[in-house]
């Protein structure tokens, strides 16, 4: 099987690494029927829990999950094992879906999608909340104009790290440790989305560094600085310190204010009108929707072999603005122009 064949019929689903988001991933793709699902997970119980209470067989080596002949394989291991594991994936012709980041390095990475794009294989890196219905109404407002030219944009996003997985020693946790590809900027999120409401980068300059007495090797605050080639600039602050936690974006035009928090609802202001608009989401709304959806895309590619929204090539761009700022715990201060 190569990667550009039609991938007609059922599907086979590999997932690889099975803790909160390799479960999530496999109970969404069994509800919403997307084809038969495999996992790889080398830790006994959470093999057990895998194969007791999820129904999937599971393979303790990815070589013996990848000798079952997958279609497409969902990585969601830590940061630093993701490329090798992506081109194991690619080797065997299959599809590839990658938790973000797509990598915690550069290294290797402009083969591994040169290697992809020459294969045809479908690559996409799981940025959830671009399918979130708030995001996607600030996408469309800010493409229409509704505040008019963007002249800046605040970001925060930060959650106290100990909280995340509470049935879980965070210190074990990948984003406490550095050798696995942890630390807020490799969270990576607020990167990939701010670059996608407000296009390509010029320069981006800020500062990480651990200011807590949280017991990791990673960076626990970063504040960045980004100049948009549009002429727009962005501040993002992220930690892993806040409580409780915080996501909130907002949007300063020369016609308007765009403002979205998660404990909130959307609002935009025109000055034409002198007035705020609210948009709520709905009661019912949950966020493993936007999982949901990001899989139906996924999948969608994968069945008509066109491009993903956040292809390997789109979610090097972004790792490419967070190496420079990525540091140990000592943090400094780092700069980058001249990006395409």
């Amino acid at each position: 099987m190569t990667a550009t064949a039609v991938k007609a019929g059922r599907l086979k689903f590999l997932v690889v690494g099975c803790g909160s988001i390799g479960q999530r991933h496999i109970r969404n793709l069994n509800a919403i029927g997307a084809g038969e699902v495999i996992a790889c997970e080398p830790v006994p119980a959470k093999a057990e829990k895998v194969r007791c209470e999820l129904n999937a067989p599971v393979y303790a080596s990815m070589g013996d999950a990848l000798a079952q002949r997958p279609d497409a394989v969902l990585i969601c291991t830590p940061s630093a094992y993701h490329l090798s594991q992506a081109r194991a994936a690619l080797d065997v012709g299959c599809d590839i879906f990658v938790e973000k980041p797509i990598a915690h390095i550069l290294d290797g990475l402009d083969e591994f999608c040169h290697q992809a794009e020459t294969a045809g294989a479908i690559t996409m890196v799981g940025y959830n909340w671009r399918f979130h219905p708030q995001f996607l109404r600030m996408k469309e407002m800010l493409q229409e104009g509704a505040i008019g030219k963007i002249h800046s944009a605040r970001v925060n996003c930060g959650q106290y790290l100990p909280d995340w997985h509470p049935w879980e020693d965070y210190r074990q946790m990948y984003s406490a440790r550095r050798a696995l590809g942890g630390g807020i900027l490799l969270d990576s999120h607020e990167l990939d989305y701010i670059t996608w409401f407000l296009g390509d980068v010029d320069r981006v300059t800020g500062v990480a560094s651990k200011i807590s007495d949280l017991e990791i090797e990673t960076e626990d605050t970063a504040d960045i600085i980004l100049t948009f080639r549009s002429g727009a600039q962005a501040s993002v602050h992220l930690d892993y310190l806040q409580r409780p936690a915080q996501r909130s974006y907002e949007f300063y035009g020369a016609e308007g204010t765009l403002r979205w928090s998660r404990d909130g609802d959307l609002s935009v202001y025109r000055a034409s009108a002198g007035e705020w608009q609210q948009f709520s989401l709905p009661n019912e709304f949950d966020i493993n929707s936007t999982y949901i959806d990001e899989l139906q895309h996924f999948i969608d590619c994968v069945r008509s072999r066109k491009s993903a929204c956040v292809d390997a090539r789109r979610a090097k761009y972004v790792l490419e603005l967070i190496v420079p700022l990525s540091v140990g715990p000592c943090g400094r201060v780092a700069s980058t122009s001249g990006l395409r």
